[in-house]
């Protein structure tokens, strides 16, 4: 049985030079899947993006929206997830995405920290804000319904 040791690494002030960020929160290692792992590392490179990494003078991503992202990441790994698309939104924000036979799944994390959602299942689409207090909830509801283990998301108010 693996060891329950943690994994916890602090987020610097965001004034610091781009290639000393960190990620912080506290992941512990029997949640880390390798998905997850990939996707945090993944995220690590994008927060050592300079501003203007874009050359539309984008700043470089925002602390809160990665600590978001490995919210989101945390809660999609419970689930068995494999490893998404994780891309810099201008602005300072993150995208991360998913696809699965005819289905799609995107969440985006702004550089204030707030989420929102996109899910398109062949001409079908459904998009709305998801309040971050409860990010975990619906990124599980959400992979489960990616994956096929639900049938339905429609939208979440």
């Amino acid at each position: 049985m693996a060891s329950a040791a943690v994994f916890s690494r602090q987020i610097p002030e965001m004034e610091e030079p781009a290639t000393n960020s960190q990620l912080s929160g506290v992941v512990l290692l029997y949640h880390a899947t390798s998905a997850l792992l990939i996707s945090l590392r993944r995220i690590g490179e994008l927060k050592r993006l300079p501003d203007d990494w874009d050359s539309y003078g984008s700043p470089r991503i925002q602390q809160l929206a990665a600590q978001r992202a490995v919210q989101v990441l945390s809660a999609a790994a419970m689930e068995g997830v494999r490893p998404p698309q994780i891309v810099p939104v201008s602005g300072g924000g993150l995208q991360i995405e998913w696809t699965s036979a005819n289905r799609e799944l995107e969440i985006e994390i702004l550089p204030d920290g707030s989420i929102e959602y996109l899910i398109v299942e062949a001409e079908q689409t459904y998009e709305g804000p998801m309040p971050a207090e409860h990010a975990d909830l619906f990124v599980q509801g959400l992979v489960r319904w990616l994956t096929g283990t639900n049938a339905y998301a429609g939208p979440i108010r």
